[in-house]
């Protein structure tokens, strides 16, 4: 190997898919890379999202950065406005962050369903939702009977 052959640190893709209803968050990214004791020298960090919308309504969404993975904790917007997917539409920006976690939070939609591709110097991993929480759609989680068919 030559010097200078990898003079970059290699870009890391983290892939999400997940539903998206209004009003709930659809995914929540930790870094995994992230230390404590280095906050105030963490470097601000250029993340670039690819998001596919797969449903058949159109999908509102906003990306919010946070300090703490704790659902009471401050968010933070990091883009102008929610933007807007229609049907099999694709939308790709860059956000700049410096905290350790992201969410994915749903403005608009009651059955959608987004794919979500991010890249990152940073290593992005999704995390698991848990039923208590408040930003989490009990949809998801509760069952409910179905009725079968008349025989």
């Amino acid at each position: 190997m030559s010097a200078g052959d990898y003079n970059q640190p290699l870009v890391r893709k983290a892939f999400v898919e997940c539903p998206a209803i209004s009003g709930y968050v659809a995914a929540r990214l930790r870094d995994e890379n992230y230390s404590p004791a280095a906050i105030s020298g963490t470097p601000v960090t250029a993340t670039v999202f690819t998001v596919d919308n797969l449903s058949r309504e159109t999908v509102g969404f906003m990306v919010r950065e946070t300090p703490e993975p704790s659902v009471s904790g401050t968010r933070y917007n990091l883009l102008g406005s929610a933007i807007s997917l229609v049907p099999g539409g694709v939308a790709q920006f860059t956000v700049n962050n410096k905290l350790p976690y992201l969410e994915i939070y749903c403005t608009q939609g009651k059955e959608g369903y987004l794919r979500i591709q991010a890249e990152s110097l940073r290593r992005w991993r999704a995390l698991a939702m848990d039923r208590t929480d408040p930003y989490y759609p009990a949809s998801l989680w509760q069952a409910k009977a179905v009725p079968g068919p008349l025989v």
